[in-house]
């Protein structure tokens, strides 16, 4: 059988994975089994952006599949077009997950925009690999590690990263950028991560908030509405109503069946105007999932929110 040159950097990327996960099949990151804080590092905008909360507010999430060498895939190269991809489109809010390295990184150092990202001492395996723009200054920001993961997640330090947006005239906006457990047989580790996940939101929010990010469920899967059911205010799910994972549409994704698993949720008075899919190039995939854009209106009047610490079991 003769390969063309992507068929033959898919069988290494999965022949990589595989190793990966045989390496760290034994490994484990937390022994006490307790979520724990995890250092953030937030780098202010070189130049400010005007802009007006009460107008619609562009979100965007997209993981980004930024493994480091040999796992990873043309990513410096894909990086450089996301980046590109959000100057052109100036969303207010973007929350990206595996830019695992500083190669990945790089590239999102954007005029105008606001960055909090993972500060792990050993890099890749100390890593959320969780990065949040804003337009917005970020007031405050704090980062979750979960306490279990599986298979391949426990090389990383997968969780959920938090930021704190100051939208002027007194109010804010919360922000949490989440990866949870990959992998369709791992429901009940996903279900004890967005426990944790949960307690996180209500302990450090109690005004309009924004969860995004890569969940690897479905809306219906018991994992997806146990953390319906758990965060302490209604949701709105903004939804394009098309896989975000899909091998039919995408030469990066895995062959697996397409899969909406990429979601952008709004609580706390926020309004949902409109959502859509992004990145469906079949010629020049932006990453090996397609991400999701929704516009969202924050009411005039909004509560101010106060920090508070994680909060324990």
């Amino acid at each position: 059988m003769i390969l063309d040159a992507g068929s033959r950097s898919r069988r290494l990327l999965r022949t990589a994975q595989l190793a990966a996960v045989l390496l760290c099949g034994s490994m484990s990151f937390d022994p006490d089994g307790r979520p724990a804080l995890a250092a953030v590092q937030v780098v202010p905008a070189a130049t400010a952006a005007a802009m007006d909360a009460p107008a619609p507010l562009m979100l965007q999430s997209l993981n980004v599949f930024g493994l480091p060498w040999p796992l990873g895939d043309d990513v410096e190269r894909r990086c450089d077009a996301i980046a590109e991809r959000i100057a052109r489109e100036r969303p207010a809010v973007v929350a990206l997950q595996e830019v695992w390295t500083d190669a990945a990184r790089t590239p999102f150092a954007l005029d105008g925009y606001h960055r909090a990202f993972g500060d792990g001492p050993l890099g890749f395996f100390t890593e959320h690999g969780l990065l949040t723009l804003s337009r917005f200054p970020i007031v405050r920001a704090a980062a979750l590690r979960f306490s279990c993961a599986a298979d391949a997640d426990r090389c990383v330090h997968k969780g959920l990263l938090h930021t704190r947006l100051d939208l002027g005239e007194g109010r804010q906006l919360d922000v949490f950028n989440v990866h949870l457990q990959s992998g369709a047989d791992n429901g009940a580790v996903r279900v004890a991560q967005v426990r944790e996940l949960a307690r996180f939101v209500a302990g450090n929010s109690s005004g309009p908030f924004v969860l995004l990010g890569d969940f690897n469920c479905e809306a219906g899967d018991p994992e997806f509405e146990l953390m319906r059911r758990l965060l302490d205010r209604p949701t709105i799910r903004c939804s394009a109503g098309l896989p975000t994972y899909d091998c039919r549409h995408n030469p990066l994704a895995a062959p697996e069946p397409p899969t909406e698993i990429d979601h952008i949720l709004i609580a706390g008075g926020l309004t949902l105007r409109g959502a859509h899919r992004f990145g469906a190039d079949l010629l020049n995939p932006l990453s090996d999932h397609f991400g999701i854009s929704a516009e969202v209106c924050v009411p005039n009047r909004v509560q101010t929110t106060h920090y508070l610490p994680l909060r324990g079991r």
